[in-house]
């Protein structure tokens, strides 16, 4: 795995010499088979210093089955811990010591020597989280989303130093996987419809320990809590969206009666409150269902209609990027 990025303070000043590690999650089978009470090691896969201008490159092995990965970044001022899928760790990270998006505080100076992380399982929540949408501004249009077994979300993190509610901050973002096939209620024809589909997550809230091990005798350096998913549960839940999102026509394409489409490709977007876990931590958590060949929205017409996307035609994104965002059907 290779992964590049940058170390800055709390100001936006580059952090020079800030010491960063590169964990390695288990898989998702694991994490589904864990009950409150268990516990589990990451495995430290690569490290790295920071260059004069905050700058950081880490070639790790990472396992097969290997989920998620956790960097944690370090030097005298503060430390910051952040959560990448493997899938964008070709991309640049950024941790902001002492920043509430990557869950920092002051005094990095002893998380800086911890070769050694636990965590333990200590309580579970059930959430629902948004998996897709679809809109209608018109009749003679009829919608069906389906979440295939396989399905990728990418599902927010929470990180706190004290694990009450109110102290907690977001701290990026992991993959997790659907188990099952589930086929959402099929919208009507007769009507407009502007819907949310979601599903349910189980989600933990995990006390991580950073310790510096030295022939078996451990020192504990820092303790913080983590809320992040275990599993998926399923569950197929409808609800109205407060309103239809905005499209640009040259973002739309005709469908002439008796015509169907079906969006299979592309990215969705981020809901920044689509895990609702508020009532157990005091603050939501992020989610993303990019369409897939097992994320999918089929539309069927009976009239003339046209089919948009919010951030380019649903069949590709503006710029050759496969964004089409938020799908709508419109007159």
């Amino acid at each position: 795995m290779h992964a590049t990025g940058k170390v800055v303070e709390s100001d936006g000043r580059e952090s020079s010499g800030a010491s960063v590690a590169m964990y390695a999650e288990p898989d998702a089978k694991f994490l589904a088979s864990m009950s409150v009470g268990d516990s589990y090691s990451p495995t430290l896969v690569g490290t790295a210093t920071t260059d004069t201008a905050g700058n950081f490159t880490i070639d790790g092995a990472v396992t097969a089955g290997s989920q998620n990965l956790r960097f944690v970044a370090s030097d005298l001022k503060g430390h910051a811990t952040e959560w990448w899928e493997p899938e964008k760790a070709n991309a640049s990270l950024v941790l902001k010591l002492g920043s509430v998006s990557s869950a920092a505080v002051a005094g990095g100076a002893a998380i800086a020597k911890s070769n050694s992380i636990s965590s333990t399982l200590m309580s579970s929540y059930v959430v629902n989280d948004i998996v897709g949408q679809l809109y209608s501004t018109t009749t003679g249009a009829t919608g069906d989303f389906q979440y295939g077994s396989g399905a990728t979300s990418e599902l927010g993190v929470g990180v706190s130093l004290t694990g009450s509610v109110g102290g907690w901050t977001t701290s990026g973002t992991t993959s997790a996987n659907s188990t099952l096939t589930i086929d959402f209620p099929q919208q009507a024809s007769t009507s407009t419809w502007k819907k949310y589909f979601s599903s349910q997550w189980l989600y933990g809230k995990y006390k991580d320990v950073f310790s510096t091990c030295v022939k078996g005798y451990c020192s504990v350096d820092q303790i913080q809590y983590g809320a992040r998913p275990i599993r998926f549960n399923g569950g197929a839940i409808v609800s109205e969206a407060a309103s239809v999102p905005t499209t640009n026509p040259q973002y739309c394409a005709p469908y002439d009666p008796n015509s169907g489409v079906t969006a299979d490709y592309g990215s969705s977007i981020t809901w920044s409150n689509g895990v609702s876990i508020a009532a157990y931590i005091g603050i939501n958590l992020s989610s993303k269902t990019g369409y897939s060949t097992s994320a999918k929205n089929a539309c069927k017409f009976t009239k003339a209609v046209h089919l948009c996307g919010t951030g380019g035609v649903p069949s590709q994104g503006s710029g050759g990027s496969p964004n089409p965002y938020l799908i709508v059907v419109t007159p």
